[in-house]
């Protein structure tokens, strides 16, 4: 009896697990379907240039990261769109992708090819559901109970609402690194360190993750992302050459001191910008376009000086714990700092921790676990994005809520591991 009840039990616990993912999928798909995704309008486009021969307008410089005017080729490109796509985003990304991609672009058209992609990306957010479950491999958290949480996220924040509208290669590069750690915890680290390295072929701050290997004093790990890397840069330059590559690097220099000025930055320094414009008395309210402003040497050095101590942190905290939670906690906090610190904090580059946050559950502390998701889910709804974002009086406050919140996340995580170290 005991056993076909818990038979049962697990048959109704699949079908309300099967029922959250359907419903989610739709919502997802349904929402952002008939949005204009800019970010991969920029992949198309450049991959179209490289289709043509006409390198030279893959990573056009003018000083400026996103571009003081508009290369007129760049909005013909984009006014060929049906979806008629009015802001155009520099590419951003190594050449290798745009070389794969040429051909795509003389037979299916971008506005196909966007919901081939949007069909990708919510596919990969279901598939990191299933990749934090597996990481943590938790005990006190039920299946349900953590796609239940996970699809809550999914549905209401503006992290994945906007990383979706946009067309975010960030949220299948996510899910690679996700993949990626649940290799290196099941002893597989040929997986481990290859789809790191292929994450960061796609988009170069992932490689910072390798740092983790180093903790986790996994070698085999960090030779094979070595080694894979270095085969996928090398490929790359074979591909498309060596000048596209230095352009690629050239445009990227053009981040050097400055600081991204966004109400969707995370990173630190737009914070204390902030403060220091309104202790000198320029602080203004309103900022109705993103820019990029020159960044003073003490924020660059305090930028410097967190990410070194925050790695530090990252590793003290979870030193102690059992494997897959030491793993998880320092994937989860990593992600964090690297985020604080970069010189591109965009909200997008929360879906990691995002993704990995009902594992907090599976600590003893619930209450602080429910607490930090709510908080999570609240302060970056949609609903309270757009009231924040359609008002221009609103920039400052949105810039401090998101990056407090994201502190707050940090350390709740950070918490929790000490409490868990201590009853260990």
């Amino acid at each position: 009896m005991n056993t076909v009840q818990a038979g049962r039990s697990n048959d109704q616990a699949r079908m309300r697990i099967a029922i959250i993912i359907v419903l989610t999928i739709s919502v997802l798909v349904f929402a952002n379907g008939s949005n204009a995704p800019i970010d991969l309008a920029s992949l198309y486009i450049a991959a179209s240039f490289y289709d043509d021969g006409l390198y030279h307008l893959i990573y056009p410089l003018d000083g400026d990261f996103f571009w003081n005017d508009i290369p007129i080729e760049w909005q013909e490109r984009a006014a060929l769109s049906s979806d008629g796509i009015s802001i155009v985003t520099p590419y951003v990304y190594p050449p290798i992708w745009v070389a794969i991609l040429a051909p795509v672009t003389k037979f299916v058209s971008f506005d196909i090819f966007a919901r081939v992609v949007l069909v990708i990306n919510v596919g990969s957010f279901i598939g990191m559901i299933w990749l934090g479950f597996r990481m943590l491999k938790p005990r006190r958290v039920l299946a349900t109970v953590w796609v239940a949480v996970s699809a809550l996220l999914l549905l209401i924040t503006s992290v994945s609402h906007l990383s979706l509208s946009l067309g975010q290669p960030q949220i299948f590069v996510t899910f690679l690194i996700m993949l990626a750690f649940c290799n290196l915890i099941e002893n597989k680290p040929a997986g481990a360190g290859g789809w790191l390295a292929l994450a960061a072929a796609i988009k170069v701050a992932p490689a910072l993750l390798a740092i983790i290997f180093l903790m986790e004093r996994n070698w085999r790990a960090l030779l094979w992302f070595g080694v894979l890397g270095g085969m996928l840069g090398g490929l790359s330059i074979l591909m498309t050459g060596w000048p596209l590559h230095a352009e690629f690097l050239d445009k990227l220099r053009e981040l050097e001191g400055t600081i991204l000025v966004s109400g969707i930055n995370l990173g630190m320094d737009l914070p204390l910008l902030l403060l220091w414009q309104a202790y000198n008395g320029t602080l203004s309210l309103e900022t109705l376009r993103i820019d990029l402003w020159p960044e003073p040497k003490w924020i660059l050095w305090s930028v410097r000086a967190t990410f070194l101590s925050g790695l530090i942190v990252c590793f003290f905290v979870s030193r102690n714990l059992e494997a897959h939670k030491r793993v998880w906690a320092r994937l989860l906090t990593t992600s964090l700092v690297l985020l604080f610190t970069s010189p591109l904090g965009w909200l997008h580059y929360l879906i990691l921790p995002m993704m990995l946050l009902p594992g907090i559950l599976e600590f003893s502390s619930r209450r602080l676990g429910i607490l930090t998701i709510a908080a999570v889910a609240v302060g970056y709804s949609l609903p309270l994005y757009f009231v924040l974002s359609e008002q221009s009086t609103t920039f400052v406050l949105q810039v401090f809520l998101h990056f407090i919140l994201a502190v707050l996340l940090f350390t709740s995580i950070l918490i929790v591991c000490v409490r868990q170290s201590q009853r260990s």
